[in-house]
């Protein structure tokens, strides 16, 4: 069995139950992740969201457009819903336009009256922050098959995000991370308390967290995947290269994994791992278990 990488990683998670005073907005509990390193390449995710701007139940059948009996709060930048029950738990979808009693999606969400909806500003390339050493790229790789790139400047101009920092990085999703030195993570948010439901497409790269900051089922979570199926694990702070992959065999040769996915152990946390499943596949991410 391949020994699969080291964490480099150092994780706080600090639990805060606080009142919202946000109209029709349950209690989150809130927390933060510490994510560091060097020199070197990282296939990483940020498993705290934005905390959620409104909580409310659909008061009819909804697709593109759902409406709320609750006052929707104005919206700013880039938001989605995220289901909260029902048989589309999990399911996300981004926000394009919103009046005070509904929201407008980008697709269609085919779900009953009655069914609990959040809406969440996207986490975006710029909320990874700014302790980084100049040259630091961060990628998001899309269900297309494109790539969106930012990369932080640190000169005489001063320091900042250019290219693609407004890039949403969606719940359970990971980016690439190509750095040029020490840097420094800090993602404070929400817990999820509720599962997430992440659209991987077949034949692409699709780079996936557990969307939780502990350990995490990896067999659980991706055993199910199609025959053909691959889920690789690769050395963060390294080159990034010669990854430790997971296979599922066709299914006239069993369906099997090779190695046992129940092995892969360090899902998680930080951790993100690359999927490239051989038929378009809702992988269900479960919510954080919080006592």
């Amino acid at each position: 069995m391949n020994k699969l990488h080291k964490p480099l990683f150092s994780l706080s998670v600090a639990f805060l139950f606080t009142l919202s005073s946000l109209s029709a907005v349950q209690t989150d509990p809130v927390g933060y992740t510490t994510l560091t390193g060097d020199t070197g390449g990282y296939v990483v995710t940020l498993p705290l969201a934005k905390s959620a701007v409104f909580e409310g139940t659909v008061n009819a059948v909804g697709t593109t457009v759902l409406n709320f009996d609750s006052t929707v709060p104005t919206l700013a930048g880039a938001n989605y819903v995220q289901v909260m029950d029902g048989v589309l738990v999990g399911a996300v979808v981004d926000i394009v336009s919103s009046d005070t009693s509904s929201v407008t999606l980008s697709s269609s969400l085919s779900v009953a009256s009655g069914v609990a909806i959040s809406i969440r500003p996207h986490t975006t390339i710029e909320d990874l922050g700014t302790n980084f050493t100049s040259g630091t790229s961060v990628t998001v790789y899309n269900s297309d098959g494109t790539t969106n790139t930012a990369t932080y400047i640190s000169n005489f101009l001063g320091s900042f995000w250019d290219g693609d920092y407004t890039e949403a990085v969606y719940p359970g999703e990971g980016v690439v991370i190509i750095s040029t030195g020490p840097f420094e993570i800090i993602n404070a948010g929400a817990v999820a308390v509720d599962p997430v439901s992440f659209s991987a497409a077949a034949g692409r790269v699709n780079i996936i967290g557990a969307n939780s900051p502990s350990a995490a089922d990896a067999d659980a979570i991706f055993g199910s995947l199609a025959p053909g199926t691959s889920v690789s694990v690769y050395t963060n702070g390294g080159s990034l290269t010669s990854p430790a992959t997971y296979s599922r065999s066709p299914a006239f040769l069993g369906g099997t994994w090779s190695p046992d996915l129940s092995t892969l152990t360090t899902l998680g946390d930080d951790i993100a791992v690359v999927v490239i499943p051989s038929e378009d596949a809702a992988v269900n991410l479960p919510a954080t278990a919080v006592n």
